[in-house]
């Protein structure tokens, strides 16, 4: 690779959204550096886990939809009764299960769907209706939902038309307290949509922090016109003084590296994955990055 070319290949591009969308109205946004000690390290320990817990998700909603086609009538309107999933790690993956909520305070949910995506591709297991059976929740199971209801999705500011993708995990970075994100979905294949995506902090029941990691709404195109994916992309940070989980996740979605900039507009990392375990690596400036780009 010839480092002149990244003047081309390293480029910020700003969605048509952008228009400044205002801070988000629920809480105080938080800095990352405040949020843990190690930033660094807790952004590649939350990215690896939300990467996987989005993946299950969309593979285990993948198979479900496909078998509402032949489902019964109850089971297609507990289907529509659907307002959350958890997923937890499982012997033979990741079980994904989906909820309709509490009909009363102080009730379980009503588990509708569950599914296990094995982590290999698209491979799904064990996936069944729940509709005529009594579900045994676990205790890590239920405290994702109660963290995922304390959250008010309605407060928070969107970049499409389209819902925001929520995850709830609990935080590989600090034991005790839960995660709840809410990121901008990809509409359109090749554009990595990196803003507006929020993190909130459950701890004890209720919402401790909130992070906005952007201050607008922007997507960076991870295909050239040509076709090809250029050897890294760019974005300013404006809200960190280091990458976060966001970063990273935009880095997998699209299949490329991507420089960090400073308020400078000075390249000071890259980030991105290596047989899927996550980077963060420091940088003086482009002429650094040759030795991260295959």
């Amino acid at each position: 690779m010839r480092i002149q070319l990244l003047g081309l290949a390293v480029a910020l591009a700003i969605s048509p959204w952008m228009a400044q969308a205002p801070l988000l109205a629920q809480d105080a946004v938080v800095s990352q550096t405040a949020d843990v000690a190690d930033p660094i390290g807790a952004a590649k320990s939350r990215a690896k886990m939300l990467w996987l817990y989005d993946q299950a998700a969309w593979h285990s909603t993948d198979v479900m939809l496909a078998m509402q086609k032949r489902a019964s009538q109850a089971e297609k309107d507990a289907l529509n009764t659907v307002r959350g999933w958890v997923v937890t790690p499982d012997a033979k993956g990741w079980l994904v299960v989906y909820y309709a909520p509490a009909a009363t305070d102080g009730d379980k949910p009503t588990a509708v769907f569950s599914a296990i995506w094995t982590g290999k591709g698209d491979k799904v297991v064990d996936a069944k209706w729940l509709t005529a059976q009594s579900y045994a929740w676990s205790a890590d199971q239920l405290a994702l939902v109660q963290a995922a209801s304390v959250v008010d999705a309605s407060a928070l500011n969107t970049c499409s038309r389209h819902n925001l993708n929520r995850v709830v995990m609990p935080d590989p970075a600090i034991s005790g307290q839960i995660l709840v994100y809410h990121m901008t979905p990809q509409t359109q294949t090749g554009i990595v949509p990196f803003g507006l995506h929020y993190r909130a902090v459950v701890r004890d029941g209720a919402v401790a922090d909130m992070f906005q990691g952007t201050k607008g709404c922007i997507a960076l195109p991870a295909v050239g016109p040509d076709g090809k994916k250029p050897p890294a992309i760019g974005i300013s940070n404006f809200t960190t003084d280091t990458p976060t989980e966001f970063h990273l996740f935009g880095a997998r979605m699209g299949g490329v590296p991507v420089v960090t900039m400073d308020r400078k507009d000075k390249a000071n990392f890259v980030v991105g994955w290596k047989k899927d375990e996550p980077f963060i690596e420091a940088i003086s400036g482009l002429q650094d990055l040759g030795k991260f780009i295959d």
